[in-house]
């Protein structure tokens, strides 16, 4: 014969419902820590690709400018007719801005022509350098502005009526 069950047997053979929401809330809690611990190497790692390809941009600009300084190329620029001065040695440099001619080429390397080289610092979105090439076409192609061609021509006068004194960069 079978015996019935007692109410005490009953009441400890199933699960309460405050025990299971107990252990879901101890699953949530590990998993969410599982993921926050998941997350941060690949946070890191996203941080060490950026700071990769930034440095990579930055070198590649360094031998760039690099190959264009090491291979620029005296020549005289013309005044403009205005002025009615000698050429003279065509270098123009400002605080925010650069034009020298160069016979490294951005499109063909070293085995380009003659290009006139610009660099400005543009100050958007923090500092910027931009460098523009356009090709060398000779003395007329390096004309600059009235006020530049002045300040280029005093100072080249300067240098030949007196000893110029060259500063090194250390």
């Amino acid at each position: 014969m079978r015996r019935a069950p007692s109410s005490q047997c009953v009441a400890d053979a199933g699960l309460t419902l405050i025990e299971i929401l107990v252990a879901i809330t101890l699953l949530a809690l590990l998993s969410a820590g599982m993921m926050t611990a998941l997350a941060m190497p690949a946070r890191a790692r996203s941080q060490a690709r950026e700071r990769l390809t930034l440095d990579r941009r930055i070198a590649t600009a360094n031998q760039l400018l690099y190959a264009q300084f090491a291979a620029v190329t005296p020549v005289l620029m013309q005044a403009p007719p205005a002025v009615g001065a000698p050429a003279a040695p065509f270098f123009h440099g400002e605080p925010q801005q650069m034009r020298f001619v160069s016979s490294y080429s951005i499109e063909a390397g070293p085995r380009g022509g003659l290009s006139i080289i610009e660099l400005n610092v543009q100050a958007k979105n923090g500092l910027r350098l931009v460098l523009t090439e356009s090709p060398y076409r000779g003395p007329l192609s390096t004309a600059v502005s009235l006020s530049a061609w002045s300040a280029t021509a005093r100072l080249a006068q300067e240098c030949s009526t007196r000893r110029c004194v060259r500063a090194r960069i250390r």
